[in-house]
């Protein structure tokens, strides 16, 4: 209801006013954008939002479809609205990325932020952590990561875009503290370049995808 309101500017939820359409949109938010946050880690912080499972997202429009049934049975709107939106395929969830356990980012945080590594080279150390907190932080992908432009980043609105790309669509995502302290930290050492990408290669080409799979495969 919460998503439809806002979608609609409405203030109070109509279910007459529910179309396919928005059940299809609805869907497509799940997907690519909604985000939920569960629990705390051991300093006392919220953990990152986390995006829905695609079987989640299977789950959601099941449930709705009964409700708007009982609706239909009790005369209150006249078709059913979610009758003909089909669930998501599970194998989509197969592309999504896996977000790690609390182990896993400890051991990875203790290397990426090792002050030796700073010390032998500033402009990798800094590069490095910040696409390691793209996907840390953010959910990104290697090759969302690779795509990231300068003009991808929205400081102000503590968010980033994530351009379209095969299988998937352009979205914001949500930019925590640690991510942008790590994503201005390196703009800084980077410096202004006449390449839009995010991510430069020591000869300031861009980042590719392939690259980035293998300075994570070595960590």
């Amino acid at each position: 209801q919460n998503w439809f309101l806002e979608r609609t500017q409405q203030q109070v939820f109509d279910p007459k006013a529910v179309t396919p359409l928005h059940i299809q949109e609805w869907k497509e938010y799940l997907i690519n954008t909604a985000t939920y946050q569960k629990g705390f880690d051991k300093n006392g912080n919220p953990n990152p939002p986390k995006r829905y499972s695609i079987s989640s997202v299977q789950t959601f429009i099941k449930e709705i479809k009964p409700y708007f049934d009982f609706l239909h049975e009790e005369g209150i709107i006249s078709k059913n609205p979610a009758k003909k939106v089909k669930p998501p395929s599970i194998q989509d969830d197969e592309n999504e990325p896996r977000w790690l356990e609390e182990v896993e980012r400890g051991l990875l945080l203790n290397y990426i932020e090792d002050p030796t590594l700073e010390a032998k080279n500033v402009w990798r150390f800094t590069r490095n952590k910040a696409i390691v907190f793209c996907g840390l932080h953010a959910g990104l992908t290697r090759s969302e990561i690779s795509n990231l432009n300068d003009d991808d980043l929205f400081f102000e609105k503590d968010s980033l875009y994530v351009r379209k790309r095969k299988g998937t669509k352009a979205r914001f995502v949500p930019m925590n503290t640690d991510l942008k302290r790590a994503l201005l930290d390196w703009l800084s050492v980077r410096g202004p370049q006449e390449n839009p990408a995010v991510f430069l290669s020591q000869e300031k080409s861009r980042l590719s995808a392939q690259s980035i799979w293998y300075l994570c495969e070595t960590i």
